[in-house]
């Protein structure tokens, strides 16, 4: 209620909108006492990492360069020191919390050190274009397969059938695209399968998403775990599932 108090009762507030997939995984907590001009969700662990790392005093410009830049090295790592130093109170707890599994930002560093905000699709897409784009000077996640000539980064356990022609894209992990599909930038999250003879053309394929044979999709968005089917052939449409989706029926 505080987030949403309108004292003037003008209705100029903005007010705090918060998607249904974010309610689906339990306890969320709002939290204001940290001054920053954007929104962001942060998984639990965090909060220790703020605490136990005394010089981070901004969100933007001190924890997530911080969380960006040591995804791929496991929350270990992204403590450091710190951890053993000491942190407040808990430390004990903490300590046990922290694993070495690595965890995922939405975002890119770029080289020259900026951030980018992949918060619409443009966004994502440009943020995916440069990050292939600059394959050679960036930090991988194991076992993916970057291609500088035709700039595409695949993903692990993916797998791709024969004869696919793919530029300017990414493919998540556990994917299975089949044979003689044609790819021109393209964003594909984790394990969507698609049918063979497919051609995609600026488009974005959410999370668990199954795709028939010959369908042909330009400047689309389909959302995580939508089924399209066979011989589907649109350009600029949205694809989503209704909200009965759980995170289960996405892994």
């Amino acid at each position: 209620m505080e987030v949403e108090t309108d004292e003037d009762m003008t209705g100029s507030t903005p007010k705090l909108q918060i998607p249904k997939a974010r309610l689906r995984h339990g306890k969320l907590l709002v939290n204001t006492s940290w001054d920053d001009i954007h929104v962001y969700s942060f998984a639990a662990w965090t909060r220790g990492l703020m605490s136990a790392k005394k010089r981070l005093s901004s969100l933007q410009e001190d924890l997530l360069p911080l969380l960006i830049g040591r995804q791929f090295l496991g929350k270990k790592a992204t403590f450091g020191k710190s951890l053993d130093q000491g942190s407040p109170e808990g430390d004990e707890r903490l300590k046990a919390t922290i694993d070495d599994a690595p965890y995922r930002v939405l975002a890119v560093v770029l080289p020259s050190k900026s951030v980018v905000r992949g918060n619409t699709v443009s966004a994502l897409h440009f943020a995916c274009r440069e990050t292939i784009a600059n394959g050679a000077s960036l930090t991988m996640p194991k076992q993916s397969t970057w291609n500088g000539k035709f700039q595409t980064l695949v993903l692990k356990d993916s797998t791709l059938g024969a004869k696919i022609s793919m530029k300017s894209t990414v493919v998540g992990a556990g994917c299975e695209l089949g044979a003689k599909c044609k790819l021109n930038n393209v964003v594909i999250m984790d394990n969507v399968t698609m049918g063979e003879n497919c051609s995609l053309q600026n488009t974005m394929i959410g999370a668990g998403a199954k795709l028939g044979n010959n369908c042909s999709l330009t400047d689309c968005q389909v959302g995580p775990g939508t089924v399209i089917e066979a011989g589907t052939k649109e350009k600029g449409e949205t694809f989503m599932v209704g909200d009965d989706v759980t995170t289960e029926d996405l892994l």
